[in-house]
């Protein structure tokens, strides 16, 4: 697969820049709406959200999305769960970033792609082999430190 094609399949849902750091609910809930046809804009949507300059919390997203005439669930869900939830979903990623799910590929391990698994092995041995020598490194300075201080 090219570049072009993976910017194709990726151009079918639409994307907005966020202005700053905090904005990144707004954008995810203005993306899903443009999702949907409808022509907003990320001011519309700040208002509606009552965003502050900490961002927008995840209560202000769901009323937002329920005035807009969304149905939302503040869950916590396990992968497989969230496979089976309808799509595109905006997820609280690791309790400090909105970001939106619109599509989940089936890649890697289950569809046997020999390699990547062979990538993610090869990382794993390049990370073992450099914690060891850093390790050994840091373990022979000390000694050679410490016998120079115990003779002095």
């Amino acid at each position: 697969m090219d570049f072009q094609s993976i910017g194709r399949r990726f151009r079918r849902f639409p994307w907005i820049k966020q202005r700053d750091s905090m904005q990144c609910g707004v954008a995810c809930l203005t993306m899903v709406c443009r999702h949907y046809g409808w022509a907003c804009t990320l001011s519309q949507i700040e208002e509606l959200c009552h965003a502050t300059a900490e961002g927008v919390s995840l209560r202000g997203m769901s009323q937002a999305a329920s005035e807009l005439g969304f149905e939302t669930a503040s869950v916590r869900l396990s992968p497989y769960e969230l496979s089976q939830s309808p799509l595109p979903a905006i997820l609280h990623w690791n309790q400090n970033h909105f970001v939106v799910l619109y599509r989940i590929d089936r890649r890697g391990i289950h569809d046997a792609d020999i390699g990547l698994i062979w990538l993610i092995l090869l990382g794993e041995l390049m990370i073992v082999t450099g914690r060891t020598a850093t390790d050994f490194i840091r373990r022979w300075l000390l000694l050679h430190i410490s016998m120079r201080i115990n003779i002095s």
